[in-house]
C-alpha cells in the first residue's frame, strides 16, 4: 500500500515536471530558445528518461491496480462470505433462542410433573402409612376386644363346663376336689378317670401372637397331669373362640399323651360322646389304656356321623329354601307342571317311599323331625326361621 502511494507520488512529480517545461518554452522567445537550447535540451532528455520510468510507473500502477481489483473483489466476496455467515449466525442465534425457550419450558414442565409426582408418591405413602395405621388400629382393636373376654376366660370356662355337666349327667371336678396337689382348671369324671379341660388365654402382658407361640410351651407343661395313674391320656386346653382359627394345629401328639386344642363351642359334643361311652358295659376287663384307644376310637366314629348329620341338615335347609324360593318366583301353572314332573319321577321309581308324596311341606317336616332328634344326642343345627 506504501509503495502504490510513492509510485503516485512519483506520477505526479513526472507530470508536474513536464507541465513546466512546457510552460517555459512556452513563454521563451526567439533568442531565449536559442542561447537555452542546450538547457533545454538536457531537461528534455531528464523528461524524456522520467518518461521512461512514468512508462514503468504505468504499468505498475496497472499491474497494483489488478490486484487492488482482485482484493476489492476479494473483500466483496469476503464480505458476501461475512453476511451469509452473519445471516447464519442469526439463524443460529434464532434456532438458539427457540431451543432456550423450548429448554425453559421443558425444565418448568419437568419440575412441575416431579412436583406432581413427588405429591404422588407422598400421597401414596401418607395412604399406605394411613393404611398402615389403621391396620394397626384395628387390630389393637381386635386385640383389646379379645383381653375383655380373655379376662374372664377361665371363670366362663368353669361356669360353661359346669352347666352341661348337669345337663348330661357328668360329674364335675374343680380345682379344690381334684385328688393331687396339681390343680387343673377344670376336670370331669369318666369311668372313674379325670379328663382335665384346662382353660387358657393370654395374659395381660401377651398379645395374640406371643400366645400362640406359646402354645408349644403350655402343651408340654401337661405331662405333669399324665403322671397320674387316674388321668385320661387326652388333655384338652380351652382357649378363647376368637383365638382358634389362628392358632396352626389342634392336635399335637406328645408321645405318651395328646393335647387338643378346643373352645366352649366343642364342649357339648365331646361331654355327649363321654357320657354315651358311660353307658357302655362291654369295657369292663380291659385295661384303661385299651379302654382309651377303644373309646378315641368310637369317639372318632360317633364325631365324624354326627358330623356328617350336620352337615345334611344344613345343606336339608338350604336345598329346601331353594326349593321355596322357586315355589314363589314362578308362577302358579309353570310351578303346577314342575310338581307334576316331580310326581312321575316319584312313581317311576322301583320302591315308593311309603306312599308319601314329595311335597316341599312333607320334606319341610322330614328335615325338623330330623333336627330334632339330632338336637337330642347334641348335634348343632342350622336355626329355624320364621316364614314371614
Amino acid at each position: 500500500m506504501d509503495n502504490t502511494k510513492s509510485e503516485i507520488y512519483s506520477l505526479k512529480n513526472i507530470s508536474k515536471n513536464f507541465k513546466d517545461f512546457l510552460n517555459r518554452i512556452k513563454d521563451y522567445g526567439f533568442f531565449q530558445r536559442l542561447f537555452a537550447w542546450k538547457l533545454l535540451k538536457k531537461e528534455a532528455n531528464n523528461l524524456l528518461n522520467t518518461l521512461d520510468n512514468l512508462s514503468d510507473l504505468i504499468n505498475e500502477l496497472s499491474n497494483n491496480n489488478e490486484k487492488l481489483n482482485d482484493s476489492l473483489n476479494n473483500n466483496e466476496k469476503l464480505k458476501t462470505d461475512l453476511q451469509e455467515e452473519n445471516n447464519k449466525n442469526s439463524t443460529l442465534r434464532e434456532e438458539l433462542a427457540k431451543l432456550e425457550a423450548t429448554r425453559e419450558d421443558r425444565k418448568k414442565s419437568y419440575e412441575s410433573k416431579m412436583k406432581e409426582f413427588d405429591d404422588m408418591v407422598t400421597r401414596v405413602n401418607e395412604r399406605e402409612k394411613q393404611k398402615e395405621d389403621d391396620k394397626e388400629k384395628n387390630r389393637q382393636d381386635i386385640e383389646n376386644q379379645r383381653r375383655i373376654s380373655w379376662q374372664t376366660h377361665e371363670d366362663d370356662v368353669s361356669s360353661f363346663i359346669k352347666d352341661q355337666c348337669r345337663i348330661y349327667g357328668i360329674e364335675y371336678i374343680g380345682p379344690e376336689e381334684f385328688p393331687d396337689k396339681l390343680k387343673p382348671d377344670n376336670s370331669i369324671l369318666i369311668s372313674d378317670r379325670y379328663v382335665i379341660f384346662d382353660a387358657k388365654s393370654p395374659k395381660d402382658s401377651e398379645d395374640t401372637s406371643a400366645f400362640i407361640n406359646g402354645i408349644n410351651t403350655k402343651v408340654k407343661q401337661q405331662v405333669k397331669y399324665i403322671k397320674l395313674s387316674a388321668v385320661k391320656k387326652d388333655i384338652y386346653l380351652v382357649v378363647p373362640s376368637n383365638l382358634y382359627k389362628e392358632i396352626p394345629k389342634t392336635q399335637y401328639q406328645q408321645g405318651s399323651y395328646d393335647v387338643w386344642i378346643i373352645t366352649l363351642e366343642q364342649i357339648p359334643v365331646m361331654l355327649a360322646h363321654f357320657k354315651e361311652t358311660m353307658n357302655y358295659n362291654d369295657f369292663d376287663g380291659l385295661s384303661p389304656e385299651d379302654r382309651d384307644a377303644l373309646v378315641k376310637e368310637l369317639g372318632a366314629y360317633a364325631f365324624n356321623l354326627r358330623r356328617k348329620l350336620m352337615i345334611d341338615g344344613y345343606f336339608g335347609k338350604q336345598f329346601l329354601q331353594i326349593l321355596k324360593n322357586t315355589k314363589n318366583n314362578l308362577s302358579e301353572e309353570l310351578y303346577n307342571e314342575i310338581e307334576e314332573a316331580v310326581k312321575n319321577l316319584g312313581d317311576s321309581l322301583p320302591t315308593k317311599r311309603s306312599g308319601k308324596p314329595l311335597s316341599l311341606d312333607s320334606v319341610d317336616q322330614d328335615i325338623k323331625e330330623i333336627n330334632f332328634m339330632s338336637q337330642q344326642i347334641g348335634i348343632p343345627t342350622p336355626p329355624e326361621k320364621e316364614e314371614s
